[in-house]
């Protein structure tokens, strides 16, 4: 019999928890590379339980590229934008420019 419990999360926290996956997997693999099921095995969940939260990759890597610009994560703004990713494109030009540049470094 197993006696592990499974800790309960409310929804807000478990999003939280997929969301910080999500972006260890872009930083481990680049925001390209980040999919459903290395999310799914980085966070210790279901891909379903991600889509039930997230209900596209689309919107799983406009929250990692939001979280990203708002904290400064350079090597995944880069790569958001070598993506042509909409919402990295509007970050400042001035964090556009050292993110690109770390590229270089």
């Amino acid at each position: 019999m197993n006696t592990s419990t499974v800790q309960r999360l409310e929804p807000t926290e478990r999003k939280a928890l997929i969301l910080d996956a999500a972006i260890k997997v872009a930083r481990k693999h680049g925001l390209a590379a980040t999919s459903r099921n290395r999310v799914a095995a980085q966070a210790q969940v279901s891909p379903a339980l991600v889509s039930s939260y997230f209900t596209s990759m689309a919107l799983m890597r406009k929250a990692v590229v939001e979280h990203a610009v708002a904290n400064e994560l350079l090597p995944i703004i880069a790569s958001a934008l070598a993506a042509g990713d909409k919402t990295a494109k509007r970050a400042p030009e001035e964090l556009k420019g050292r993110a690109l540049a770390s590229l270089m470094a």
